[in-house]
C-alpha cells in the first residue's frame, strides 16, 4: 500500500492529493500538504450545485486529529472558487471533510474533541488536543 493513501486515510481526508509532509519531531508537529481533486462531483458550498471554470485557487489550513507522537496535525490545501450557475457567483468548492460550522476543524478532529469532553473539561480537552483555548473547546462543545 502507497504511503500517501495511508496518510490520507488515517487523516479522513477525502478527494485530495497528498503533496507533501513535514514532521518537526523536535515539537512533536506535523503538517500534511494536499491539494483538491477538481472533477465532475465538484459542487458549489452554498447550493451544492455544478462548478464551472475556475476563477482561482488559493491554500487554507485547517486542524486534524493527531498521528501517533505528533499530538499537533494540520493539514494546508489547495482549494478553489469556480463559477456557479445556480447561484450565479463564483463560489467556493464543497470540501466534504471539514467540518460546517467549524471550517478551520476537520470533521474528525471535532468529533475526536467531542468525545474528549465527554470525559473531561473543554480546557483538559484542549490541552490533550494540543491546538485550542477553551473558549474554542467551549464552541465546540455547543
Amino acid at each position: 500500500m502507497d504511503w500517501k493513501k495511508v496518510i490520507i486515510g488515517y487523516l479522513g481526508l477525502q478527494d485530495v492529493t497528498l503533496i507533501d509532509a513535514k514532521l518537526f519531531q523536535k515539537e512533536f508537529k506535523s503538517q500534511v500538504v494536499v491539494e483538491i481533486n477538481r472533477d465532475e462531483k465538484s459542487c458549489c458550498k452554498d447550493c451544492q450545485g455544478p462548478l464551472g471554470k475556475i476563477k482561482e485557487w488559493f491554500w487554507r489550513k485547517a486542524r486534524v486529529p493527531s498521528m501517533g507522537v505528533f499530538t499537533q496535525v494540520s493539514v494546508k490545501y489547495k482549494t478553489f472558487r469556480a463559477w456557479c450557475d445556480k447561484c450565479g457567483g463564483n463560489r467556493q468548492v464543497q470540501i466534504p471533510w471539514l467540518h460546517f460550522k467549524h471550517r478551520s476543524m476537520t470533521a474528525g478532529f471535532v468529533e475526536m474533541a467531542g468525545r474528549l469532553m465527554t470525559e473531561a473539561t473543554c480546557e483538559a480537552a484542549g490541552r490533550l488536543m494540543g491546538w485550542i483555548h477553551s473558549m474554542q473547546m467551549m464552541r465546540v462543545d455547543q
